[in-house]
């Protein structure tokens, strides 16, 4: 049980994937569950998290002079960027397609009295932007997101814990 005045409540944050390292080097992953004032409490998976029963074995508690560096990954980090991947190119290229359309000028020199001109106007191009926008952000933002994480080197120093603590704080 985890008993700290500065404890961040877990249904008040999104759900983080981490990696701790301890100080022996082992890797454990899991999701943050709280960060007291000098520990880190760790569930093995994401639906434990928001589980009353906090003594089964699916719980371990860090203390910030055991860990030697945390990893943290939001638990819908390619999801987001994906969206917000799309979203941008699809804004960017229908901008793009709007500005690149010009006005058709009829043909004169073709020698003949009757000129047909088709101009279907700036949607074609607009669509055209917009839909290889999409799916150029949508790349971009997959793979921005699934690299996106922080480390935090703690090296088991209190100071970095507390640095690490303030950090959090913001996700």
């Amino acid at each position: 049980m985890i008993l700290a005045q500065d404890t961040i409540p877990a249904r008040k944050r999104p759900v983080l994937k981490a990696t701790v390292i301890n100080i022996n080097g082992d890797s454990i992953k899991g999701y943050v569950h709280a960060i007291t004032d000098s520990s880190l409490a760790f569930a093995s998976k994401a639906r434990y998290i928001f589980s009353e029963n906090k003594q089964d074995s699916h719980y371990q508690v860090f203390g910030y002079d055991n860990i030697q560096q945390l990893d943290i990954r939001g638990k819908s980090s390619i999801r987001n960027g994906l969206l917000y991947g799309t979203v941008a190119g699809i804004v960017i290229g229908a901008i793009i397609g709007r500005l690149s359309y010009h006005s058709p000028e009829p043909d004169n020199n073709s020698g003949q009295t009757f000129h047909f001109t088709i101009d279907f106007g700036p949607g074609p191009n607009i669509l055209a932007g917009a839909l290889l926008g999409g799916a150029g952000g949508c790349g971009l933002g997959a793979v921005g997101g699934a690299i996106a994480r922080k480390t935090f080197i703690i090296e088991g120093r209190k100071d970095k814990f507390r640095d690490m603590q303030k950090r959090m704080k913001l996700f």
